[in-house]
């Protein structure tokens, strides 16, 4: 249950408890799990500080003033899983996918291109994208990465200015 405040009609509470939040951070780690059961092998790389965010959606004509707190925002999360020794990603793509999608997940995309290639899931309104890279190139991490959208929804009291 969300309480809201009675001065702006936002959910109240500490960003950290927003309901849509800790939604997103489950999907995440429902992407994740599915990630480490399938390839027990790759090391997950997640700092809550850099993965976990979330991004102003609303729909501004004209940028705020400075610390103008965003109306809607959308979470984020992701968890980035590296292989080591590196090797290319994209093939391990349709497994995880096919894991998902057994677990109720929608297909809405699929990207394919010379970075890699990302499919998209929805559910409940939250996007999961799982991506992967074709080859392995100098200076570049081999990886594997699950990342999460929310809905847009609207921003909770205390959200303050721009993440």
């Amino acid at each position: 249950m969300t309480t809201t405040s009675s001065a702006d009609d936002r959910p109240s509470g500490p960003p950290e408890s927003d309901p849509v939040r800790t939604a997103t951070l489950a999907v995440a780690a429902q992407g994740a799990r599915a990630v480490a059961d399938r390839y027990p092998d790759l090391e997950l790389e997640h700092d809550p500080g850099r993965d976990d965010r979330w991004y102003d959606c609303t729909a501004w004509v004209v940028e705020p003033p400075g610390d103008t707190p965003p109306e809607r925002i959308q979470w984020l999360s992701s968890r980035r899983f590296s292989a080591a020794p590196p090797r290319p990603t994209e093939p391990l793509v349709d497994a995880v996918i096919g894991d998902l999608t057994a677990a109720g997940w929608d297909l809405e995309a699929e990207v394919d291109g010379d970075a890699g290639r990302d499919v998209t899931l929805r559910k409940d309104g939250f996007a999961l994208t799982v991506g992967g890279t074709p080859d392995v190139r100098e200076g570049q991490r081999s990886s594997l990465l699950v990342s999460v959208s929310s809905p847009c929804v609207d921003a909770p009291a205390g959200l303050g200015g721009p993440d």
